[in-house]
């Protein structure tokens, strides 16, 4: 009996310290800021582009999202998103590059087609849930490939 006791009145006491210490200014399985919502671009920064060995001026960051559309109270995660940026004066629309299948990453834009509308276009590729992103479907039948882009 005096064990019980003790083991309650120990756990009444270290509760209270590993509770405080769950409220992190982050999510650490997402990496989502604590104050972001769903639609906001974080990590924002400078990056570049490889296509065919070429380097292109490019921005990268994550946009936040929640993880389950259908569900108002679904956590959010974040999906990567690459802006490549137009190397012309006069561009017009960006075009966004959706592609890929079941599994496959859809932040890459393969090849030459870069430099096939480069000149007047940016191009926009954004991740999908669950193949890109701070949160991930564990599938090891699929292998995953180094992103292009590279954060300065």
């Amino acid at each position: 009996m005096k064990n019980k006791i003790q083991i309650i009145l120990t756990i009444s006491i270290l509760l209270p310290v590993f509770i405080s210490g769950c409220n992190p200014a982050e999510d650490k399985t997402t990496g989502i800021p604590q104050n972001a919502q769903a639609d906001d671009i974080i990590n924002l920064e400078v990056c570049t582009y490889e296509a065919r060995d070429v380097e292109y001026a490019a921005e990268c960051g994550d946009l936040v999202v929640p993880e389950n559309r259908s569900d108002p109270d679904s956590r959010l995660i974040s999906i990567p998103i690459t802006r490549i940026h137009s190397t012309g004066n006069q561009t017009v629309a960006p075009i966004f590059y959706l592609s890929g299948g079941p599994g496959e990453s859809n932040i890459r834009f393969y090849g030459g087609r870069v430099a096939w509308f480069i000149e007047q276009h940016d191009i926009v590729l954004v991740g999908y849930r669950g193949v890109d992103g701070s949160v991930r479907l564990d599938c090891p039948e699929i292998v995953t490939t180094k992103p292009l882009a590279k954060r300065e």
